[in-house]
């Protein structure tokens, strides 16, 4: 793996785990589910109740609901690869976690509309 320094880090991470997923052959199972459920609903009630808990401003825990609702990240792959492990679930997690965010992102925009 190279190293790329500058603005491209992220366009170019995005790009190679688009071509390791590609590669892989989507697994859905149990673990995706749990694994899935956790990044897309668990996330944003956990940060919905750690707002409440601290009396977060209503601006600031709106965001940080909102971003904790967005689908899980790539850096998975991308770490496992470095360490020689091609896990089929977590692309298959990933993949899964994208289209159930179309739901659950804007169910969290929708709920949170009203913090402002």
């Amino acid at each position: 793996m190279t190293h790329v320094d500058g603005p491209g880090r992220g366009g170019a991470g995005l790009f190679l785990t688009g071509l390791i997923v590609s590669a892989q052959k989507l697994r859905f199972g149990p673990s995706v589910g749990i694994q899935t459920l956790l990044s897309n609903v668990a996330h944003p009630l956990i940060a919905a109740a750690l707002a409440l808990l601290f009396a977060v401003p209503a601006l600031i825990a709106r965001e940080a609901i909102v971003l904790a609702a967005l689908p899980a990240g790539f850096f998975g792959i991308l770490f496992g690869l470095r360490f020689g492990i091609k896990s089929e679930v977590v692309g298959t997690t990933l993949i899964a976690s994208t289209i159930v965010s179309a739901v659950t992102l804007a169910a969290a925009i929708y709920l949170t509309a009203g913090m402002v």
